[in-house]
């Protein structure tokens, strides 16, 4: 599936680059859709720290795409569910985010949707990546800006045509589930869909604010990835490492 970033995140960047006040639109946050308070609404605290995930079913192939107005993963199901007379350890609400309560075969149980990522690199470092058109992958090499500023005109279409090299600025982040992780999420898909056996299908990561009754705030879709075999390591942990930045042509 194809990496896609939503306008959302967009429109919040844009916001905190000139330090106005943010008003998103209705209907763009998880909180809305899930019946959760936004506790904290200044946006200049909002960071890219968390993600949500979707499985697979029959009707989604490989080659299924996001439109960039999109707010959820296609089939989004919590990473935990756990009845509400047990309820959730102190640990268990700094990591998972977005909960509610529901009720199902008579059992009311307290479902987390969101997640902390598990690791940010925020070195941020520019990039040129070169292009090879045969083989349609980059080479990326560190740009290091020279003494002399030299501005050459550049010869190519406004859409990229006959252009190679791309100036890429991007920090990464790690997403981690362990076996452990994936057994609870597969208990919850069987609640929640009658599903013995699932393959997760896609990561959505998003922007959000901790607020002060340790839940979320504004959780607004950022991007969305594709998960895949390759993602998966000896041991079976799901580890899916993402470039988050801008990419600019050459």
């Amino acid at each position: 599936m194809k990496t896609v970033k939503t306008i959302w995140s967009t429109l919040i960047e844009s916001y905190k680059m000139f330090n106005r006040p943010l008003v998103l639109p209705n209907y763009v946050t998880l909180n809305e859709k899930y019946g959760i308070p936004s506790l904290d609404n200044d946006i200049s605290k909002s960071s890219l720290e968390y993600f949500t995930i979707g499985i697979r079913s029959p009707s989604l192939s490989d080659d299924i795409v996001h439109s960039s107005t999109d707010r959820e993963v296609f089939i989004p199901v919590p990473f935990l569910m756990v009845p509400s007379s047990t309820g959730l350890t102190d640990g268990q609400k700094d990591t998972y985010k977005i909960r509610f309560t529901s009720v199902i075969n008579n059992i009311e149980y307290i479902s987390c949707y969101v997640k902390k990522v598990s690791a940010i690199d925020t070195d941020n470092i520019v990039y040129e990546a070169e292009y090879n058109k045969e083989s349609q992958t980059f080479t990326p090499t560190e740009h290091v800006p020279s003494q002399a500023y030299t501005t050459t005109p550049v010869v190519g279409s406004c859409d990229g045509t006959g252009l190679s090299n791309f100036f890429v600025v991007s920090s990464k982040i790690t997403v981690v589930l362990t076996v452990d992780e994936l057994a609870s999420i597969k208990d919850a898909a069987n609640l929640l869909y009658g599903l013995s056996d699932i393959d997760i299908f896609e990561i959505g990561i998003y922007s959000g604010i901790g607020d002060s009754n340790n839940e979320l705030s504004n959780a607004s879709a950022y991007m969305f990835k594709g998960v895949n075999l390759d993602n998966y390591d000896v041991d079976g942990n799901l580890n899916v490492t993402m470039n988050v930045g801008g990419m600019t042509s050459e």
